[in-house]
């Protein structure tokens, strides 16, 4: 299937999954709103690639959950050149994993929270690991409210900021790797006009040239830990070269496995 296709997702329990074929969805990307157990695996977004018509999809984002979308994996994508934001995780959407996923040449690339109005956005709970944010501007992620898990990640020459926690968001950075560009600011606990700072704990990070690592823990040392997690998660590995070269090698859409050569049967070696 070739051309634009819009795809708002309105029922549960679906997958997308482009292993073993290269897809792209060019222009207009996913609409999750208000489903859940959602994967989606595997595909490239680029809204570079064809023609955008605001009216059809006014948010212009490649992935934008909404309306209390939950239990949502997005795994060894790539994404960029959207209108708006990559992934947008909004109106107490949660249980969302972003994974191996590689973002790049953009500006808005993960909002977690719209508003400081959205109060009730505290309930949003999401992780984000094994991903590659190249040359991009800011939200890596921005979170508002919710509680978010920000591990073994490869930040590599921002334009603005790298992470940014504010209205009382409850972020924990691990194991992150973040090589600075122009700017150094590699986490921010105050953006825009948002009137609450967040909080963000750094565990383990490795800042490069001259990156700069903000924090602001949460008084009386509570907030977000991994043993938190209701299930086993996934561990946490050192913030080293060897965790930079898997993600550089692993994150976003792999290419389809070369096909096995048929082994030969007993009549043809006869």
């Amino acid at each position: 299937m070739t051309g634009c296709v819009f795809v708002s997702c309105q029922q549960s329990y679906k997958t997308l999954d482009g292993r073993g074929a290269e897809v792209t969805l060019l222009t207009y990307g996913l609409r999750l709103m208000g489903v859940q157990h959602v994967i989606i695996h595997n595909l490239r977004f680029d809204g570079s690639l064809g023609p955008f018509h605001a009216d059809q999809d006014p948010g212009g984002d490649a992935i934008k959950m909404k309306d209390g979308t939950a239990h949502v994996w997005v795994d060894h994508c790539s994404l960029k050149h959207y209108p708006d934001g990559l992934i947008d995780i909004t109106r107490r959407s949660t249980d969302v994993t972003v994974s191996y996923c590689k973002f790049e040449e953009h500006n808005k690339v993960m909002l977690i929270g719209a508003s400081p109005t959205h109060t009730d956005d505290t309930v949003i709970r999401v992780t984000v690991h094994h991903n590659h944010f190249l040359r991009t501007t800011q939200r890596h992620p921005r979170a508002r409210f919710g509680r978010v898990h920000i591990f073994n990640n490869l930040y590599e020459g921002w334009g603005d900021y790298g992470i940014a926690s504010t209205q009382e968001a409850d972020v924990l950075s691990q194991g992150n790797i973040f090589l600075a560009g122009e700017d150094p600011e590699a986490t921010s606990t105050l953006q825009g006009s948002d009137p609450l700072r967040g909080y963000l704990r750094s565990e383990g990070d490795l800042a490069r040239n001259g990156a700069v690592i903000l924090t602001r823990p949460m008084p009386g040392g509570g907030g977000f830990r991994p043993e938190d997690y209701s299930f086993r998660a996934v561990e946490v590995a050192p913030a080293d070269s060897a965790l930079e070269a898997l993600v550089r090698s692993s994150a976003g859409q792999q290419p389809p496995a070369p096909q096995e050569e048929d082994e030969p049967n007993e009549k043809d070696e006869a």
